[in-house]
């Protein structure tokens, strides 16, 4: 099989004899906007978001959202209810599943209220050469010679 064949597939996918259950759930919260979509439909005051209201809630750009959502549907972790084909609406609610992950998160929300405002904060690094030297001509005194 062709290199860029195997790329094509979502990395997401855990594999069916993943001999690591834990692996393979790793592996799939660990893409991105995964865990803020879950947190989102967690703390959903009805339990359901549309399409729209998540794309807003968590910053993630209507195609990559569609990715995850159907990466999490697929899995068993969201439920897709559609309201309206014309104009297209839907709502997004968690399984049994995706409602089981909320003491995770309750122990992920424990911890960082009582650790994170410990945790030393990284500095930004510079985006391009003009913010590299400005940051650098900042931080040396003017010399003369």
């Amino acid at each position: 099989m062709p290199r860029n064949a195997e790329s094509s597939s979502s990395k997401a996918e855990p594999e069916k004899s993943a001999p690591d259950p834990v692996a393979g759930a790793l592996n799939l919260l660990q893409e991105r906007w995964v865990l803020l979509l879950i947190r989102a439909l967690l703390n959903a005051s009805d339990g359901a978001m549309g399409f729209n209201e998540l794309g807003r809630q968590i910053g993630a750009h209507p195609p990559i959202l569609a990715s995850r959502l159907e990466l999490l549907e697929r899995h068993g972790i969201v439920i897709k209810q559609v309201t309206s084909q014309m104009p297209p609406r839907s709502l997004y609610r968690l399984s049994s599943a995706g409602l089981a992950l909320q003491p995770v998160f309750t122990a992920i929300e424990t911890w960082a209220t009582m650790t994170y405002k410990f945790l030393p904060v990284p500095e930004s690094k510079p985006q391009n050469k003009t913010q590299l030297s400005q940051k650098s001509s900042k931080s040396e005194p003017n010399r003369k010679t």
